[in-house]
């Protein structure tokens, strides 16, 4: 590696302080990265043209600052370590922002992403993506200099779009969205798997075989129909009917959880009505605000919870209801592995082995639950 001489014209500074100023440009741009050993001093000095004493004021000024050490009998090398600043984006649909779990979600990314020294975040707000189109997404991406963004709400709309060739310089992880199944190989998704079966595989353990499924119609939202699919899939496997499936119909706009709340709440009204051999033993909400819907309705019956019957719901938060047995997503290795992810895309060289990566989720037992 050449280094140019230092000569008395260059910037009106003494010949020492122009060596330091030199190496230490070249230090923190990289040229010069930790672990490189300079030249020895008769070498360096030839080089650049001065004589030793020079050169050692110079590279003592740099030793000083820390960017190199000097170590007896073997040379000069560089310590500094040259900090790599990340810029990591939030992607949602600003409707989320009402949510508690995607609220849950954005919080363990905030805290996975800031434990990294030199990364900031930066949320990113989708209002209507029908006014805002393709175009002025693509602008809001690349105006946001990330150096990989996060897609943590996708509608299968989102989802095609973000696929589309002129995405394909933005490095993105899809992040528990529920579109990771959808096919779409040049994007990466980082999902919670087998909600809905845990949950029915836990109950039937339980000795449960009439369960009831509150959940949210199938074409409103990517989420539901995966779990809906997902509930008649293995309720087929373990022999259980599926005549007791209540279902909301209703789109979130402005408010995120009352409506879904108010349903499920009158659903499970008319499912306590039902005679004891017909009613459910137990009963599955697909997310939080259908299963405390559910538990709202079991109270106003006068029946008890589990002693007459059992409620199981995604994403039930202990805050919330701390008595109501969950199925948590493992959000905390989602989040890890999809930070992991773009943090891959970014390491020159790297290549990621697969597309699809997924975490089951957990049965975590609050006392709603129990053996019939």
């Amino acid at each position: 590696m050449k280094y140019q001489q230092i000569t008395d014209e260059q910037n009106h500074l003494p010949k020492y302080r122009q060596i330091a100023k030199t190496l230490r440009e070249r230090i923190l741009n990289g040229e010069l990265p930790e672990g490189t050993r300079l030249p020895p001093e008769p070498e360096l000095a030839e080089e650049l043209g001065v004589n030793h004493l020079t050169l050692r004021k110079g590279l003592a000024i740099l030793a000083e600052q820390s960017l190199i050490a000097q170590v007896q009998k073997k040379g000069t090398f560089v310590t500094y370590r040259r900090k790599i600043h990340r810029r990591i984006g939030i992607l949602s649909y600003s409707v989320m922002y009402q949510d508690t779990y995607f609220m849950r979600l954005m919080l363990m990314l905030s805290r996975a992403v800031t434990s990294h020294e030199d990364t900031e975040l930066v949320l990113l707000t989708i209002e209507n993506l029908e006014k805002q189109g393709r175009k002025r997404l693509l602008e809001m991406l690349n105006h946001s200099k990330c150096d990989g963004i996060f897609i943590i709400a996708a509608s299968l709309k989102l989802t095609h779009l973000l696929n589309e060739p002129e995405f394909d310089h933005i490095n993105m992880v899809f992040c528990n969205t529920g579109t990771g199944r959808t096919g779409l190989s040049k994007r990466h998704f980082v999902e919670s798997a087998n909600t809905i079966t845990r949950g029915l595989e836990y109950l039937h353990q339980l000795g449960h075989r009439r369960i009831g499924y509150l959940t949210i119609d199938s074409s409103l939202y990517t989420f539901a129909r995966e779990r809906n699919e997902e509930f008649y899939a293995a309720a087929r496997k373990l022999d259980i009917a599926t005549d007791l499936v209540r279902v909301s119909s209703r789109r979130r706009i402005n408010s995120y959880d009352d409506e879904w709340y108010d349903d499920c709440r009158a659903a499970m009204l008319d499912l306590c009505r039902m005679p004891p051999d017909q009613r459910p033993t137990a009963v599955i909400g697909a997310n939080a605000s259908c299963i405390l819907g559910a538990w709202q309705g079991v109270m106003d019956m006068g029946m008890r919870i589990p002693d007459d019957i059992s409620l199981l719901g995604v994403d039930a938060d202990i805050s919330a209801n701390p008595h109501l047995s969950a199925l948590a997503q493992p959000l905390e290795e989602i989040t890890q592995k999809a930070l992991a992810l773009l943090f891959s895309m970014n390491t020159p060289g790297k290549h990621l082995k697969q597309n699809l990566y997924e975490y089951d989720v957990v049965v975590m037992e609050r006392g709603s639950c129990r053996s019939v």
